[in-house]
């Protein structure tokens, strides 16, 4: 009988953490692999989609809590198993949520900072991005130029929309011998507390500043982490996201729950 105890309290604690460790959000058509420090992210977009979309979105939460005030990531690009430019020269793209936070005036919805890049090119933005639906009640497959959201603002010092161009691209990324782009690191600090300050490869490329009072800790901002993906019809996108556990201010996940 005291066996039988010991295994149904343990099942019962085993069940608590679990259930108090929170869940990560994610929307649209990819899957991921590995840990939350190192985690795999796969596009498919090389069969019919849905609505004979012209484009495959997919995002996922990195880890589970909404915490993280600062934090480098590392994005690598498996460039063997991706197809990163269609036979219509659509370019895929590559990204990272940050200041992932519910809407403050509805719920349904989550607001974050963006940075998304080509590898093919090297052409990035870096936006912020309100009001987008925290579970589109359709696919996430579209023929629109970007995920749907109530309001948008440039964070790179564009007066427009598009990508930044013009820069050297052994100055802001990792490459090879051949020029290709195999991994991007980004990193996010708050030196002035409300303030992100994004940085690519060392070199400055954007900030964004929030007087929110609902989504800090102190006077810091924090929200989560999601890796994001666009891929073409035609394209396949593989990347993993390596987030140095060192260089994180907050929290990437929720504590669990004890009793």
């Amino acid at each position: 009988m005291k066996l039988i105890n010991k295994i149904l309290f343990g099942m019962l604690a085993a069940s608590v953490l679990v259930l108090g460790g929170g869940c990560s959000m994610e929307d649209g058509e990819g899957d991921t692999s590995g840990s939350k420090y190192e985690l795999t992210m796969t596009i498919d977009a090389t069969g019919t989609l849905d609505n004979n979309a012209t484009y495959r979105r997919y995002w996922k939460q990195i880890g589970s809590a909404e915490k993280v005030q600062a934090f480098t990531t590392t994005i690598n690009i498996d460039t063997t198993s991706s197809t990163l430019t269609n036979s219509s020269s659509q370019n895929s793209v590559v990204g990272l949520f940050f200041d992932l936070n519910k809407n403050e005036s509805d719920s349904t919805k989550v607001d974050f900072c963006v940075f998304g890049f080509q590898p093919a090119t090297g052409y990035y933005y870096l936006e912020r991005w309100n009001g987008v639906e925290k579970q589109a009640t359709d696919s996430l497959d579209s023929s629109n130029s970007s995920i749907t959201y109530t309001s948008s603002e440039s964070l790179d010092g564009k007066t427009s929309g598009g990508y930044v161009t013009g820069f050297t691209k052994s100055n802001y990324y990792t490459t090879n011998a051949s020029g290709d782009i195999t991994a991007a690191v980004l990193s996010v600090t708050q030196k002035t507390d409300g303030t992100y300050v994004v940085t690519l490869g060392g070199n400055e490329i954007g900030s964004y500043t929030d007087s929110r009072t609902t989504y800090v800790s102190g006077t810091k901002l924090q929200g989560g982490l999601a890796c994001y993906g666009n891929a073409p019809q035609g394209c396949k996108v593989v990347a993993t996201y390596v987030t140095d556990k060192d260089s994180i201010t907050g929290s990437l996940f929720a504590e669990p729950v004890e009793e």
